[in-house]
């Protein structure tokens, strides 16, 4: 479990592809998934979205803050299970927001969390966690593919994390999606979110 697994992951189907047009989506630790493949694949994706994705942690102090805090992460798997752990992570600021979506979109995404095991939220937390993390802000210059960096506009830590984010990348653009809009910006404005999707893609094509 490590972003350089994930890259052969990506990098092996994308090769299966065939040449097909790829546009890479990631959110929140996927996000940060797909920065890191972009600074080293760009050339290979069509274009890259992300949806409240941190670039890394560049102070040491604030590191080691969060290192600290994903141990006891860890610790909380171990000691009351997911069910227990969930209960934690669903009431932090930056998820709560999350409890607002309609039961077809919040039902289903619990679902999916009540089945993730001990070991492996352990397994992603040590080997993925944004503490473990490299940071990625000297490479985001590397990035040459369009990108489009999504965050709600009650999310403002990732707000601002996204305006230094595009200001780096060659062919960036910054998308806050209004409104009660939180951390899961494509969830919890669904249909702004898709509109701004389109929209891009569109003008993508229309430019091409």
């Amino acid at each position: 479990v490590s972003m350089d697994a994930c890259d052969a992951m990506l990098l092996e189907r994308i090769q299966r592809a065939n040449n097909q047009r790829v546009i890479l989506v990631g959110y929140s630790m996927g996000g940060r998934v797909a920065l890191h493949f972009a600074s080293r694949f760009s050339h290979l994706l069509d274009s890259v979205v992300v949806i409240g994705a941190n670039p890394g942690i560049v102070n040491e102090t604030e590191r080691e803050q969060r290192l600290s805090w994903e141990q006891e992460l860890c610790e909380r798997l171990l000691d009351g299970g997911v069910p227990g752990f969930m209960d934690y992570w669903q009431e932090l600021e930056i998820i709560r927001s999350q409890r607002l979506l309609p039961p077809a979109l919040l039902e289903p995404m619990q679902a999916r969390r009540a089945k993730a095991s001990v070991d492996g939220l352990i397994e992603s937390i040590r080997g993925m966690g944004t503490g473990r993390m490299q940071p990625l802000w000297s490479l985001l210059p590397k990035i040459h593919c369009p990108l489009l960096y999504c965050a709600g506009e009650d999310d403002r830590k990732y707000c601002e994390l996204g305006k230094e984010a595009v200001n780096l990348i060659p062919n960036a653009q910054l998308s806050i999606i209004p409104g009660k809009v939180g951390h899961a910006a494509h969830l919890e404005g669904l249909d702004l979110f898709g509109e701004v999707f389109r929209s891009w893609l569109n003008e993508r094509t229309l430019s091409a």
